[in-house]
């Protein structure tokens, strides 16, 4: 537990913000050196990684984990964009998770970032009521 700036994600999971930095600071190592925390943020459940992805001191470590390039983290970044990628109407609705979605769409190949842009589409009145949603439309 980091004390008052920690954040209660879920049921009883904390979400420290020196936890957070620390695990954003390691993913921007190497692969050699961030590929086991890499895998441990895309092996989570899925539903557990959309809320992390939505949680304003989470989503940090969720945003520098799809930003960890070369060929080895490949595998690690497809998992996790492929449940991120899926609904982005679940990450647009927080602002944390609008940052999230520029990350997945960043590190998506052409196809996917298609898909997500016509996810968006379906939902773009939506989005236009919101402060941070009117700025992505």
């Amino acid at each position: 537990a980091g004390g008052a700036r920690d954040a209660h994600l879920g049921e009883g999971v904390v979400v420290g913000n020196l936890g957070s930095r620390i695990l954003e600071a390691l993913l921007s190592l190497p692969y050699r050196e961030s590929g086991a925390a890499l895998r441990s943020i895309s092996s989570l459940p899925a539903q557990e990684l959309l809320d992390y992805a939505r949680h304003p001191i989470a989503s940090r470590a969720v945003e520098a984990a799809l930003k960890v390039g070369g060929d080895d983290a490949s595998e690690a970044r497809q998992l996790m964009l492929g449940v991120l990628c899926s609904g982005p109407a679940k990450l647009v609705r927080s602002r944390a998770g609008c940052f999230v979605l520029g990350a997945a769409f960043d590190a998506s190949p052409a196809e996917l970032q298609e898909r997500l842009l016509s996810g968006l589409l379906q939902c773009e009145a939506e989005l236009r009521a919101t402060s941070h949603g009117n700025s992505l439309t």
